[in-house]
Order: structure tokens, then sequence, then C-alpha cells
């Protein structure tokens, strides 16, 4: 995708919580072009996109973020070694091997 800007303009583009830090410019007819999500995301905040592209590259990004929402919240999820149970915080997974598991062994 394609922005315009000030020709010869320098942008510092950081990614929070990792502290990255991403430095451009803009060529001498002001335009960058880039194909990384979260750059396109942030530039669109600053920057008129140029092209037709730039509604596609939205619907992109929606369902990217929601995956990786998906994604991020079955990895949180705790798990029983023993059986199929899953739940989202320890004290449950706790609640459960007492309740469920404890007879198993007595």
């Amino acid at each position: 995708m394609k922005f315009r800007g000030e020709p010869n303009l320098l942008v510092r583009i950081t990614k929070p919580k990792r502290g990255e830090v991403k430095h451009f410019t803009f060529d001498e007819n002001g335009v960058y072009e880039t194909e990384h999500p979260f750059t396109i995301q942030r530039l669109k905040a600053s920057f008129e996109a140029i092209g037709e592209e730039s509604n596609v590259i939205d619907e992109e990004i929606e369902v990217k973020t929601e995956d990786v929402q998906e994604e991020v919240i079955q990895a949180k999820q705790k798990h029983c070694r023993k059986c199929e149970f899953a739940c989202d915080t320890k004290g449950e997974l706790l609640n459960h091997y007492r309740s469920e598991h404890k007879k198993e062994g007595a």
C-alpha cells in the first residue's frame, strides 16, 4: 500500500509493549510503500493512503486481528492433564482437580 506525505519526511513508528522502533522516509515525490499490516494500520491514522487497495487492506487487518485475538484466548486457557476439561483461570482448574480427580486417587 502506498502513502502520501512530505518529500523526504522521516517517520518513526514504535510498537507498543515490544519497544521495537522502525524508521523510514518518504521518497522525493512524497510516497512511501509498504505491505506490513501493522505499519499500514499506524500510517492510516496520520497519512493519506494512495490507491484502490486501501479498503481491501482494512478488511484483511480486521480479519487477522480477530483471528489473533481468538488464538490468544485459546492459548490462555488452562487444560486438565487427566481429561478434556478446560477453563480460564488456575483457580477453576484446581477446583476441578479437587472435585473430579481426587476421588480417583483415594
